[in-house]
């Protein structure tokens, strides 16, 4: 085998798609190779900015040592320009097994021609390398950062350029570069965001374990509808118009409605099949609160608000979830099965479709616009409650904090001018990668809205009369017997062991924060008013030093409280970048406050997760003993 084919095989394994695209591509006439007298290859590249001759493999480069130190401590390294591959693979020896490399090469042509090189098959497998070749910058960073850590919580990670091949596509990187700032400050909302959410997502997890554990995960469904018509229902404004339409579709084929279309559904007649919901809030319950559908599977998030579980008398089958409290529990009770959240419970709703392997899937209620000025469709929650476009951006503005537009206009699938948001936009953008790249069929008979490409624009009638099962009923969710856990009993002990180890850790650290706690009250009582000194208070500050590294050695309380103690540690490191070159005592003062900041907070995060935890404790032990 050949040393193309050799590195194609190895591909093959890891990206088929991309690497049956390399294998599809004849040679380019912009890349000329030139055989050197000293035995490496010259490939003269005409690219769109410039002209430029890379050897292969290249010598003495790259010269990291530079950013040695940064590499070898980021979480993520990102590597613009492949180049002869000598660079990319440096780097994966300067870094830890834990360390994600996202290597990003705007030329096919160029990648394709470096794999007759050199032999880069131990970079090509590896698990922690994502080879994003020819992609458009927003798929080759945002995308890719959610497809590798679903929630992105890095708020800095390192940036390192190809010098040979990178100022070759320099406008192609320049929008790349714009999207990695982007993916920053995504990183830093969304550490803020999940310190504050993360609680009651952690609360509801802990309600919710025992009915996750008694039900069937939401994978064993995955597959078993293979061919059936599927139509997602929403709960945009055009939803009011077309939904009576969906009565004679009962039977033939397999409604699957998000937690916010249901209570319109049932005004008129349609019982779902499927239930989608994943909101913490206690207003998500609102949607369903006083409903009863006894045979409706309720497709639930771990996160999702406790009532709705609670209330529900029939079958439940929960989903994966990257919260880290829930990571860890799946690795005792089992992984529950993946479904991609693209930001909305709609996008969660259509990819369990693509997971059932339900074809074609239509539609329905899918605006993503502001239709006739409405937030959501007439019955709904928020129609009742009687929420308009206007009074949405009166209460947000028109304009984020950074200065960009919240609202603006698109053509509707009519050609006219339609509202739509940023967040609306994301979601269609999500749509359209997922259409992109799963062999489905897709249907958008929503009849209103913003088009989504990919997804033909019908009405619910053609829809209906075209691709709906007219030979018979579909296959019942009773069919496939699928049970709850197997040994559920064993799953409810080795929890209870966990979470029980869990808690001795925090009432661990709990102590020890508060010892710390009244160290720093002795510092700053034994020290003049204008700011501590003094041996004695190197000596204090030494053993504060200590017992923080002693508590960030607890492995599991910080796995399982790791937004919280990120947001921590931000506020610690933003504490440490205060001037203080100018005053010896104030260089000390700060470093004791951002030792406060350390203890005190971390303490609260001890004592609110024994809290939770002792609830959760109880409930697994009540079904322990029957």
């Amino acid at each position: 085998m050949d040393l193309f084919n050799k590195n194609l095989f190895a591909l093959k394994e890891r990206d088929r798609e991309l690497a049956d695209h390399i294998a599809s591509l004849s040679a380019s006439s912009r890349i000329a190779r030139k055989q050197e007298p000293d035995g490496r290859a010259t490939l003269r590249v005409n690219a769109p900015d410039e002209e430029g001759s890379i050897k292969l493999p290249d010598l003495g480069w790259p010269l990291l040592d530079s950013v040695s130190e940064e590499i070898s401590a980021s979480l993520m390294v990102v590597v613009l320009g492949f180049g002869s591959g000598r660079m990319l693979s440096e780097i994966v020896s300067r870094t830890s097994s834990q360390t994600f490399i996202l290597l990003i090469e705007p030329d096919a042509d160029l990648f394709a021609a470096a794999l007759h090189e050199t032999d880069l098959t131990s970079i090509i497998r590896l698990e922690r390398v994502s080879l994003s070749v020819g992609e458009k910058p927003h798929t080759a960073t945002l995308v890719r950062a959610e497809q590798e850590f679903t929630v992105f919580t890095l708020r800095n990670f390192t940036v390192v350029e190809n010098p040979w091949s990178a100022p070759l596509y320099s406008a192609y990187f320049d929008e790349v570069k714009d999207k990695l700032e982007q993916l920053k400050k995504m990183g830093s909302q969304n550490i803020v965001t999940l310190s504050s959410l993360g609680w009651q997502w952690k609360e509801n997890i802990f309600e919710n374990l025992p009915y996750i554990i008694n039900s069937p995960p939401i994978s064993a469904f995955f597959g078993k509808f293979s061919g059936v018509p599927a139509v997602i229902v929403a709960a945009g404004p055009s939803l009011s118009k077309n939904m009576m339409k969906l009565i004679p579709a009962k039977g033939k084929c397999l409604i699957i409605s998000v937690d916010t279309a249901v209570r319109p559904l049932l005004g008129c007649g349609v019982e779902p099949d499927i239930v989608v919901s994943i909101d913490s809030q206690m207003e998500n319950h609102l949607h369903l609160k006083g409903i009863s559908l006894p045979k409706a599977l309720y497709a639930l998030n771990p996160v999702v608000y406790p009532k709705i579980v609670r209330e529900h008398s029939g079958p439940k089958a929960f989903m994966s979830y990257p919260e880290p409290v829930f990571e860890w529990i799946e690795e005792l009770i089992g992984q529950r099965g993946d479904v991609r959240a693209g930001g909305s419970v709609a996008t969660s709703a259509f990819d369990l479709a693509v997971k059932l392997a339900c074809s074609p899937i239509i539609f329905v209620g899918q605006d993503l616009a502001y239709t006739d000025g409405k937030t959501h469709a007439a019955g709904t929650n928020q129609d009742m409650l009687g929420r308009s476009l206007l009074a949405e951006i009166e209460q947000r503005g028109d304009c984020g904090e950074d200065g960009s537009e919240n609202y603006f206009e698109l053509p509707n699938i009519f050609g006219a001018p339609a509202r739509s948001a940023v967040k609306m936009e994301a979601w269609r953008r999500w749509f359209e990668l997922i259409i992109a790249h799963e062999p489905i069929k897709v249907f958008n008979a929503t009849e209103g809205g913003i088009p989504v490409a990919g997804a033909q624009n019908i009405s619910l009638n053609e829809a209906c009369a075209l691709h709906l099962n007219a030979t018979g009923p579909i296959p019942s969710l009773d069919d496939f017997n699928v049970v709850s856990a197997v040994n559920s009993q064993a799953s409810l002990s080795a929890v209870d062991n966990a979470i029980s180890k869990a808690q001795n850790e925090a009432r661990t650290i709990k102590s020890m924060c508060g010892r710390a706690m009244q160290a720093i009250k002795h510092i700053l009582a034994e020290t003049e008013p204008d700011g501590p000194a003094g041996n004695k208070t190197s000596s204090q500050i030494g053993k504060l030093n200590r017992l923080s590294r002693e508590i960030l050695e607890f492995k599991l309380f910080m796995r399982l409280n790791r937004w919280n103690i990120e947001h921590i540690l931000d506020k610690v490191d933003e504490t440490g970048r205060i001037d203080t070159s100018s005053n010896d005592d104030k260089e000390a003062y700060v470093t004791i406050e951002s030792y406060r900041i350390l203890f005190s907070e971390i303490y609260e995060i001890a004592s609110y997760f024994e809290k939770i935890t002792v609830k959760a404790v109880k409930s697994i032990k009540r079904l322990i003993e029957v």
